[in-house]
């Protein structure tokens, strides 16, 4: 009895284990030029069948992002998105250290002009005064904002 439970076992765990040899990914380009990616066929055209080594059997796959993605034959033009990507970011970024530029400005003029300041402490809600040493600590934080966007 004990033997039929252990075969009974191994079958069931060889069993479940065969989806993981049978990775298959297809490949297809759609009406406007974009390429997709899946683990099932599209219904209404053909798509190309990628086949994906299994790990521990020749090379290990670890295609995570678009840009690891293998291609088939590289006859197939694609946009560079990492270079797109990049500018757009860089643009953003740019924007953003302007913004932070302008407003670090302004309160390093603020805090220069030698008057008491307030503020609402967000632990209390209440409105307080900037102690000298906390008006010293934001105007060297407003020079070094000052430094890192203002360029």
């Amino acid at each position: 009895m004990i033997g039929i439970n252990n075969l009974a076992l191994a079958l069931l765990t060889m069993a479940l284990c065969l989806p993981l040899h049978a990775a298959k990914v297809y490949k297809w380009q759609d009406a406007d030029g974009a390429w997709h990616f899946s683990e099932k066929p599209p219904v209404e055209q053909s798509a190309e069948t990628i086949k994906i080594p299994t790990p521990g059997k020749g090379k290990e796959v670890t295609a995570t992002t678009p840009d690891q993605i293998p291609e088939s034959n590289g006859s197939e033009k694609t946009p560079d998105l990492k270079t797109k990507k990049s500018e757009e970011v860089a643009a953003e970024d740019a924007a953003l250290a302007r913004e932070n530029c302008i407003k670090a400005r302004e309160n390093l003029e603020n805090l220069q002009r030698g008057s008491r300041l307030r503020v609402k402490d967000p632990d209390t809600d209440q409105v307080r005064y900037l102690s000298t040493e906390e008006q010293n600590e934001w105007i060297e934080k407003s020079r070094t904002m000052i430094q890192e966007n203002c360029q």
